[in-house]
């Protein structure tokens, strides 16, 4: 293993990591996959940005049987949070943030047309907005880097703990990126993996209490501790997805 992996991996999980850390606080899950899909592609935090180009955090209160979320942020017309992705590794691209001239903070995803998200209009079938361009919805040019299947496939949901054991969807500890890998789930939670230390905390709290909050800023209280509201890719295991550096 090259010196760098543990932290590579790990900044290319955080977001993920910490996604599946407040899911298992709030009872609450955040995903993006493929209706027909028992793994999730992406798991979402509060700072992932929609469609729309803002954040989860930007939009409207949400809890556990939330079907669309409108963005708050004034002026903007998103009437339903969809997630997409926000970064080129996200989408397998992991060569083009070693570009010198690279800027993580104006990439954008792109639409067939060539024009990225941002240049689309914010709710389906998000026309391209763009003076002289024909296109009419947006097409991503791009695949799921967890399941090679196009973003217009993919929805975002809005889960319980109870309604994702019923379709058969992992919760918990189960929900952290790699849970069926220790070593790489280590690596993802602390960066060291050989140390377990994180996951053990966590997984004592994993028997989540009968009356799950529903809202999003609801305080959760757990057996053992206080509970409450807190921090933030899926190498799901039906998707294969391994990720590769240089």
């Amino acid at each position: 293993m090259n010196d760098d992996f543990a932290p590579k991996l790990k900044e290319l999980f955080d977001t993920e990591t910490a996604a599946a850390i407040e899911a298992q606080k709030t009872g609450i899950y955040v995903a993006w996959r493929c209706p027909d899909f028992q793994h999730d592609c992406q798991r979402i935090f509060h700072t992932s940005r929609c469609f729309c180009d803002h954040s989860l955090s930007d939009h409207a209160s949400y809890n556990a049987m939330s079907v669309k979320v409108p963005c708050r942020v004034p002026g903007c017309p998103c009437k339903a949070y969809q997630w997409i992705p926000n970064r080129p590794q996200d989408i397998g691209e992991f060569w083009l943030p070693k570009r010198p001239d690279f800027d993580a903070a104006a990439w954008r995803a792109k639409c067939k047309c060539k024009h990225t998200h941002n240049f689309h209009e914010a709710n389906r079938p998000h026309r391209c907005t763009i003076k002289g361009c024909p296109c009419g919805h947006f097409m991503s040019d791009f695949l799921c880097a967890a399941c090679d299947r196009h973003w217009e496939e993919h929805q975002t949901f809005f889960d319980s703990h109870k309604s994702r054991v019923e379709q058969g969807l992992p919760v918990g500890t189960d929900w952290l990126p790699f849970a069926e890998m220790p070593d790489l789930r280590n690596i993802a939670l602390s960066g060291n993996e050989a140390d377990d230390s994180h996951y053990l905390a966590l997984k004592q709290f994993d028997t989540i209490p009968s009356q799950t909050a529903t809202g999003n800023n609801e305080v959760v209280k757990f057996k053992g501790g206080k509970g409450g509201s807190s921090s933030r890719g899926s190498t799901s295991g039906p998707s294969g997805f391994k990720p590769t550096y240089d």
